[in-house]
C-alpha cells in the first residue's frame, strides 16, 4: 500500500514566489497537511492561549509557525499509512510528537546552521523523527547527536530555474552593477565597507550597488555613494536586477543554504 504523503507549508514572507523550499513541494504536486474546518477553528483560539504555547515550547516565529502545525493535527492524528513532512522544522515542529499516531511517518527539513539549530530545536522531538533532510553537510554531526545516520538525509537547495534565467541578450555594459540580498545571517558591516571603499576610489569605470533589503534596514546603508535600496519588489522585478548585475555579492556569517546566492547563479 503506497503511503498518503503531505507536508506542513510555512510560507516565509520575504520569499519570493519563485523561491523557497516549498516550491519543489509545489513541483511535486504533493498537498499541504491543512483541513479548511480545521483552520476555521484555529481562527478562533484566543490569543492569550497562543502566547502560552509560544511560550511552553520555543516557537520563534510565533502564529507563523503555531498554525501551520496545528492544522496538520487532522492528518497526523488519524489515519494509517501517512508520512507528513514539516518543511521548516525548526518553525513548525514542536508538539506533533504529543498526538501523531504510531502509522503516520514524520519528517522534517531543517535549514539553520549548527550555532542557531542549539537556539532552536528541541532535542527530544528530533528524536521521534522517522528521518530528518538537511541542506547542508555541515549540519549532519549536530542531527547524529541523536538520531542513526540512517536517518539523515542530504538534498541539496533548489532553485526554480524556469523563472531565474540568464537575459536574452546581455549588453556590454559600461558600469558594473553588484546585487545584494537579504539581512538575516549577513555581515552588513563588511558590506558597507566595501562600498565606502569602492566609493572613495577613481575608477575607470562607475560601480553601483543594487540592495535588495527589508525597510527597517535603510538606515544602515542612508548616504552610501552609488546605492540603490530595494524594498517589497515583485518577482520579476528581482529578475531583472540580477539579470542586469555584474556580479552577487553576499557577505554572509553563516548559512547552509541560500536562496538568493542560487538565483544569482541562475540568472
Amino acid at each position: 500500500m503506497s503511503a498518503d504523503i503531505k507536508y506542513v507549508k510555512r510560507r516565509v514572507s520575504h520569499h519570493a514566489q519563485h523561491s523557497g523550499y516549498d516550491i519543489l513541494f509545489s513541483f511535486m504536486e504533493i498537498e499541504n497537511a491543512r483541513s479548511s474546518f480545521f483552520n476555521n477553528l484555529l481562527s478562533i483560539i484566543p490569543a492569550s492561549l497562543k502566547w502560552r504555547l509560544y511560550r511552553l515550547r520555543p516557537q520563534a516565529v510565533l502564529e507563523q509557525g503555531l498554525i501551520p502545525e496545528l492544522n496538520a493535527l487532522p492528518f497526523t492524528m488519524f489515519g494509517k499509512q501517512r508520512l507528513c513532512h514539516f518543511i521548516y522544522g525548526e518553525d513548525t515542529f514542536f508538539y506533533t510528537p504529543l498526538w501523531a499516531n504510531k502509522h503516520c511517518k514524520l519528517v522534517a527539513t531543517y535549514h539553520y546552521p549548527e550555532e542557531l539549530l542549539i537556539e532552536r530545536v528541541n532535542p527530544a522531538v528530533i528524536r521521534v523523527l522517522d528521518a530528518v533532510v538537511i541542506v547542508s553537510t555541515s549540519q549532519k554531526a549536530y542531527f547524529h547527536r541523536f538520531l542513526d545516520c540512517n536517518k539523515i538525509h542530504f538534498i541539496p537547495h533548489h532553485v526554480d530555474t524556469g523563472f531565474f534565467q540568464p537575459p536574452e541578450n546581455r549588453k556590454n555594459m559600461a558600469e558594473i552593477r553588484v546585487i545584494s540580498i537579504g539581512s538575516l545571517l549577513r555581515n552588513g558591516q563588511l558590506l558597507r565597507d566595501i562600498i565606502n571603499h569602492i566609493g572613495a576610489l577613481e575608477n575607470d569605470t562607475p560601480v553601483y550597488f543594487d540592495l535588495v533589503i527589508p525597510k527597517s534596514k535603510h538606515p544602515d546603508y542612508a548616504g552610501l555613494k552609488n546605492v540603490t535600496l530595494h524594498s517589497g519588489i515583485s518577482d520579476d522585478d528581482l529578475r531583472l536586477l540580477y539579470q542586469r548585475a555584474t556580479v552577487g555579492f553576499m557577505p554572509l556569517t553563516n548559512c547552509t543554504a541560500n536562496n538568493g546566492i542560487l538565483e544569482m547563479m541562475a540568472c
